[in-house]
């Protein structure tokens, strides 16, 4: 089973995700932290889904 973390707030979140995407070296896994980090950002997930390249659907979480 995953490590489960608590966040306090979306600084922490954020900061989680900036580190995990520094420490991949899989550009599939480094393409999904960046779909995480734009959202945590506030990014729409259409406007992600053309940033990434992917339709709409593939990106729905």
């Amino acid at each position: 089973m995953p490590k489960k973390i608590v966040f306090e707030n979306s600084a922490e979140r954020l900061e989680v995700v900036k580190a995990a995407m520094r420490e991949t070296t899989d550009k599939r896994l480094y393409e999904r932290y960046l779909c995480i980090h734009l959202l945590l950002m506030g990014e729409s997930q259409s406007n992600i889904a053309k940033l990434l390249d992917r339709g709409a659907d593939t990106d729905n979480i």
